[in-house]
């Protein structure tokens, strides 16, 4: 009886994945980045009307934790009426309004949910890897999927479905959401009110965090760390180092350059290690130095840690 429960779930989510691709193909973007071997990924949930109201408000939003290791899913529930000091050009917004200014310039969903994952990275200070936009029509379809209990009635609702979502995962790491959280019992799917005692005291939301990846690799490889912030902009190295934290790193000194950096800098021990690979990702570094080439360097925390990470007007300017 149980081989045949066994071959019968592993027979429908063939089929279930096998059914979307060919149906979603044109809904959803590829991405170099891979998320299907990651121990803890994130994903922005994301719900609005529909994607052409004026202007394109926001009337749901919740950042999912999805964490193989320890085999549980944690979605935080975000109110949409947090006040924040929107990345880039704006300037402080409700979370509501963000996609409609991301959507200013040229009415591109897509460039609305990069800021609203960047919004939301700001807000955590922790990576957000996906977003996906979902119409209110769609939103319970959508759920079910994040939650691992999808079901569909006919082609219709597929045909349907693709042209009411906006996303930037692909359709493996969807299906690999929907076969990791069908695996878990409803009672390793958490969720949590972002209220007022989180926003008015962030340390409590980077203590959970941390519990999260005390174990991942960065935690694991124990590099020591340097966040400087390489801008007039105050508040860059803090907001780094919380970052890094959050994510499982060692920080053994946060504080500012002698000089101002155009494009952030990340100076390693290791340029192969996998926690240079992670800070590169995270803060969406491409210029990676070895110690061993570095002379003349007027930063002295450089001598003092295995890493360090000069966040330069190229971040600073997407906060």
């Amino acid at each position: 009886m149980s081989l045949f429960v066994v071959s019968s779930a592993s027979l429908s989510g063939y089929l279930f994945y096998k059914k979307i691709t060919q149906e979603f193909a044109s809904a959803f973007s590829t991405s170099s980045r891979d998320l299907l071997s990651k121990d803890l990924f994130t994903s922005a949930f994301v719900v609005v009307d529909n994607f052409d109201a004026e202007p394109l408000l926001v009337k749901e939003l919740s950042l999912y934790v999805f964490d193989k290791s320890t085999l549980k899913t944690i979605i935080y529930e975000i109110p949409v009426d947090t006040v924040i000091d929107a990345p880039g050009r704006f300037s402080e917004e409700p979370l509501c309004n963000i996609l409609a200014l991301g959507t200013l310039d040229n009415g591109d969903v897509v460039e609305g949910g990069q800021i609203m994952a960047q919004s939301i990275f700001k807000l955590f200070a922790f990576p957000v890897d996906r977003y996906i936009l979902v119409e209110s029509e769609a939103e319970n379809a959508v759920k079910s999927l994040y939650n691992g209990r999808l079901s569909f009635s006919s082609n219709t609702d597929f045909l349907l479905l693709k042209e009411m979502i906006s996303t930037d995962h692909s359709l493996r790491e969807l299906f690999d959401i929907y076969k990791f959280t069908s695996s878990l019992p409803q009672d390793r799917i958490f969720s949590t009110q972002i209220g007022e005692t989180y926003l008015n005291n962030p340390s409590l939301l980077d203590e959970e965090l941390m519990d999260l990846t005390f174990d991942l690799v960065l935690s694991k490889e124990k590099k020591s760390i340097a966040v400087l912030n390489g801008t007039d902009q105050p508040g860059v190295a803090s907001f780094g180092t919380r970052v890094i934290r959050n994510f499982g790193g060692r920080v053994v000194a946060t504080g500012n350059t002698k000089e101002n950096y155009e494009n952030s800098i990340l100076i390693v021990d290791d340029a192969t290690s996998e926690s240079t690979r992670i800070i590169s990702e995270i803060f969406g570094v491409k210029n990676i130095i070895l110690y061993s080439d570095i002379k003349g360097f007027s930063e002295s925390e450089v001598s003092r840690s295995d890493i360090t990470i000069i966040l330069g007007l190229d971040f600073a300017g997407s906060l």
